[in-house]
C-alpha cells in the first residue's frame, strides 16, 4: 500500500523487486521505485504506515474505505463515517480511513453551522458543530502522525487549513 495507490506483492522471499504495477502494464517494479515515486516520507516508512504487505484484515479495511468513499460521494455522510470507522477498527494504519474521517467530520461540522444559522433557537446545532470539529482535528492529528501528508491527496479541502 502507498499513497492513492495500491500494488500487487508476491508475499514471502524477496519481496523488494516482486510488486506488481497493476495499473501500468503490469510490470514488475521495486519497492525503492515507489517510495521515490510516490514520495513516501521516512516517518510515513518507520511507522509502517507504506509500503508492506496486507493480512486479509487490512485489505477488509482498504475495501471499507472504498466502500465509506462511495457513500461520501453520495452525500451520506453518516454511513461514510461507519465505514470509515469500521475500517479504522480493523485496521488502524490505513491513511485513507484517517484522512476520510478528518474531512468528514469537518463537512459535518460545517453542516451543523449551517444549520445553527438556519434555525439559531437551536443551540444543540452549535454543539454538534464544535463536537464535529473537535473530531477532526484528532483524525487531522492522527494521519500526520501517521507520517500522512495532504500534499499526496487531491481533495478539495484539506482539513484544519493544510
Amino acid at each position: 500500500m502507498a499513497p492513492q495507490h495500491t500494488f500487487l506483492r508476491f508475499a514471502g522471499g524477496n519481496t523488494t523487486d516482486a510488486n506488481i504495477e497493476a495499473t501500468s502494464g503490469g510490470g514488475i517494479i521495486s519497492d525503492d521505485h515507489l517510495v521515490e515515486r510516490l514520495h513516501i516520507g521516512a516517518k510515513a516508512l518507520q511507522q509502517g504506515t507504506y509500503m508492506h504487505t496486507m493480512s486479509y484484515h487490512q485489505y477488509m479495511a482498504v475495501l471499507l474505505v472504498l466502500n465509506g468513499q462511495a457513500f461520501m460521494a453520495r452525500g451520506d455522510t453518516d454511513r461514510a463515517i461507519a465505514y470509515d470507522e469500521a475500517a479504522w477498527a480493523l485496521y488502524p494504519h490505513v491513511d485513507t480511513a484517517a484522512m476520510a474521517l478528518a474531512q468528514l467530520y469537518l463537512d459535518k461540522g460545517g453542516n451543523a453551522v449551517t444549520q445553527f444559522y438556519r434555525q439559531p433557537q437551536d443551540t444543540s446545532g452549535l454543539d454538534r458543530a464544535v463536537e464535529s470539529i473537535k473530531t477532526a482535528k484528532r483524525w487531522d492529528e492522527t494521519f500526520l502522525a501517521m507520517g500522512g501528508n495532504w500534499d499526496d491527496y487531491k481533495v478539495p479541502l484539506a482539513p484544519l487549513g493544510r
